[in-house]
């Protein structure tokens, strides 16, 4: 997967989780999607696989983090 992809999937998640879960959106969010995203920027410019999984792992750790909130909020789950 393209690590801008996850990114900002990462980033989605994330924002909605907070939604979901009634917090407050605030800087941090913009911050640590910068911080991320330029970190796997200078990964992928000499191990692009490796930044791709890094990306990936990323990403699902805010699935899980995140997804049983949404996925309450929205209704989909009891």
């Amino acid at each position: 997967m393209n690590t801008t992809n996850a990114v900002l999937m990462t980033a989605v998640l994330v924002v909605a989780g907070h939604w979901a879960n009634d917090k407050p959106l605030d800087i941090r969010i913009a911050v640590g999607t910068g911080g991320l995203a330029l970190f796997l920027a200078v990964i992928n410019s000499s191990q692009p696989e490796l930044a791709s999984k890094f990306a990936v792992l990323i990403m699902i750790s805010a699935v899980f983090l995140y997804g049983p909130g949404i996925a309450k909020k929205t209704g989909l789950i009891k």
